[in-house]
């Protein structure tokens, strides 16, 4: 295999920061529903 054309990688970019935040958010998630579980201290607030 040779060498990507440049047409070619600068068509991929765009795609592979869009699946590097999908998996960012996908590894997020979990994380984000367990803030709810805290539990809130009214005394502070």
């Amino acid at each position: 295999m040779g060498p990507v054309p440049a047409s070619n990688r600068r068509r991929a970019v765009p795609w592979a920061v869009l699946a590097l935040w999908i998996a960012v958010i996908a590894l997020a998630g979990p994380f984000a529903g367990k803030l709810g579980d805290v539990p809130r201290d009214n005394v502070v607030d």
